[in-house]
């Protein structure tokens, strides 16, 4: 079986292109493997902030020491603050997704609903680290129609439209802005130049003016994009595999 791998908006694939956008989103997530596999950790442990996680458990989860996992809380979340807050009280990890603001998303999980901001493809990885259905609702930006995204534990996600879109830009063309961990990035800058500017669509054909003012980004359909993020995270994650 293989993995669809992004394309063209028009659907076809060019080779060039296309392995270059993926090298460089697998750059970003090598150089940030770690903060990723905390993000994933914590969404993990917390049921996506449902009750904090004890440190030592998100330092097992991470192989790293307790002392070590509350310095990587400390030095490398400020950016991700756009879309969620991670924080420690020395005790415990704690994640909290809610928006401070209007919110872009509805997090459907279990019998909570949260509204989030962040980017459209932050849904495939906290779907990804969830042991739980999610629902995503969104509202298309072109045609105002509403957007509702299934993610099962399985790994399945169906989407209604069932033509929906991912909007994801080019790390590369976006420097200092999707690369988030960083103390000193202002977070509205991050989620000016990135998180807003890579939402769901209803269709290809409603990204048509995202994708001539992003010719460097792609749009792919849901599900291939989650079977794309879950190839580059198996990639590039820092935590060693478990044992068989």
């Amino acid at each position: 079986m293989t993995t669809a791998s992004p394309r063209r908006p028009d659907g076809a694939a060019d080779s060039a292109s296309t392995d270059a956008f993926e090298d460089n989103w697998r750059t970003m997530f090598t150089q940030h493997r770690h903060l990723f596999d905390l993000i994933q950790a914590v969404i993990a442990l917390t049921a996506a902030g449902d009750h904090p996680a004890p440190v030592p458990q998100l330092a097992a989860a991470l192989h790293r020491t307790p002392d070590d996992t509350r310095r990587l809380i400390d030095t490398t979340t400020a950016g991700v603050s756009t879309w969620g807050r991670i924080w420690h009280d020395g005790q415990h990890a704690h994640l909290d997704m809610a928006a401070p603001s209007t919110p872009r998303y509805q997090y459907r999980i279990g019998q909570r609903t949260i509204g989030v901001s962040g980017c459209a493809p932050d849904t495939f990885l906290v779907a990804q680290a969830l042991d739980q259905p999610l629902r995503v609702q969104s509202t298309c930006p072109v045609t105002a129609a509403p957007i509702t995204v299934d993610f099962s534990p399985t790994g399945l996600v169906e989407a209604d439209p069932a033509d929906t879109v991912v909007a994801l830009i080019d790390p590369a063309a976006t420097p200092g802005t999707i690369l988030v961990a960083s103390q000193q990035l202002d977070p509205a800058a991050v989620d000016r130049d990135a998180c807003s500017q890579q939402p769901f669509f209803a269709s290809a054909e409603a990204s048509r003016a995202w994708r001539e003012t992003h010719p460097t980004g792609r749009v792919l359909p849901v599900a291939d994009l989650n079977a794309w993020w879950r190839r580059l995270r198996a990639e590039t994650t820092a935590v060693p595999a478990p044992a068989s």
